[in-house]
């Protein structure tokens, strides 16, 4: 399951068992992050959740409303 950011990466990556490939090769903190790691998961069946705004800096939290309901 992983749950899509809207800037390209993702908030949430979660997995039945420890799959270090999807850790490898990317371009940390870019926007191609998310399609990367689909790409490398392609043959697997994979869940998308609601695409959400992450937390990399104090900027992304100014919309803080959208993550109460997860609290």
């Amino acid at each position: 399951m992983i749950g899509p950011a809207r800037d390209g990466g993702y908030y949430l990556l979660g997995m039945n068992s420890m799959y270090n490939q999807l850790f490898l090769n990317k371009q940390w903190g870019t926007s191609t992050v998310l399609k990367d790691t689909l790409q490398d998961l392609n043959s697997m069946d994979v869940h998308l959740l609601e695409e959400l705004n992450d937390i990399d800096t104090y900027d992304d939290i100014k919309n803080i409303s959208e993550f109460k309901k997860f609290v």
